[in-house]
């Protein structure tokens, strides 16, 4: 783990108006830093990182960082600017591309972000994930809680709750913006996902559900792949497309009851029922966390 990077707290502004893009778009806008897992936030000293590193969060590789390539690194985090809360939460964020055989093979992944705190960047936030499996209209959701991590925005400590209780992931907001048609997108990496056999992953995720043009997303993964981390390098080739036909899966706000429109009934929030994460067992889900289940 490059665990030397120490960043000054203030090293990153949080930047960015109500949902609004930033000033550059597509391809040119394209930003990437390193996940939370490469890096040790230290608020009382400036950026150093140690020549020596091991990188091998996959377990493909152990390598050595030289010198140009730490202060690609240091430059990489400190010119890195989060989005604001506003532009993360209030949508529907649509995943269309990503690393992980798992989520590749379900369709209609949707994500919801509810915070805590409205006004704040380091607020703790309700993560909701809503998606189909095959031809089964029936719609999985996986519930979690995800505490920010001090110093670095847009990074949380993820655990779910009730059935998946023993589940975590670190997850990290990499890369944020608007491709070339004004399409908001973030590019989040999660660690692997303790209690499953998901892996490490990057994933794509678009206020769109046609997703992100390929120009920008060619960006992208050129941008992380000069990173020159292989780990993260060898995810980001890995990228497949998440299907999305339309279909609105994530169930109602967690926070208050909701109008369906196609039955013009009123629907009770999720919260508490979404909590539980009962709706995991029965569905394909079980057989990606089946050891989280065993007595």
């Amino acid at each position: 783990m490059l665990s030397s990077i120490l960043l000054a707290t203030s090293a990153i502004a949080v930047g960015v108006s109500a949902q609004a893009c930033p000033a550059v778009i597509g391809a040119a806008g394209v930003q990437v830093r390193l996940p939370s897992v490469y890096v040790e936030v230290d608020a009382s000293v400036d950026v150093d990182v140690d020549v020596d590193a091991d990188i091998n969060i996959l377990g493909l590789v152990d390598i050595d960082v030289d010198a140009s390539l730490k202060l690609d690194l240091e430059a990489s985090v400190k010119a890195w600017v989060a989005p604001s809360v506003d532009f993360l939460f209030g949508r529907t964020w649509y995943m269309t591309k990503t690393s992980s055989p798992q989520y590749a093979n379900m369709t209609n992944v949707q994500c919801e972000l509810t915070p805590t705190d409205v006004t704040s960047s380091t607020t703790e936030v309700d993560y909701l994930l809503s998606f189909q499996v095959g031809a089964d209209v029936a719609v999985n959701t996986l519930y979690g809680v995800q505490t920010a991590q001090a110093g670095y925005p847009t990074a949380w400590v993820f655990a779910s709750t009730g059935l998946l209780a023993s589940v975590s992931a670190n997850v990290t907001i990499i890369a944020w913006g608007c491709d070339q048609n004004g399409h908001a997108y973030y590019l989040l990496h999660s660690s692997p996902l303790v209690g499953t056999n998901v892996a490490a992953s990057l994933s794509l995720f678009s206020a769109s559900p046609s997703g992100v043009d390929s120009i920008t997303i060619s960006a992208i993964v050129a941008a992380v792949v000069k990173l020159n981390i292989v780990d993260i390098s060898v995810l980001v080739q890995a990228f497949v497309s998440v299907g999305q036909d339309g279909t609105h899966t994530i169930p109602v706000s967690l926070d208050h009851d909701t109008m369906n429109a196609s039955t013009n009934k009123i629907q009770a929030d999720c919260k508490a029922l979404c909590q539980t994460n009962q709706g995991l067992l029965g569905n394909p889900l079980i057989r990606l966390v089946a050891n989280v289940f065993k007595a």
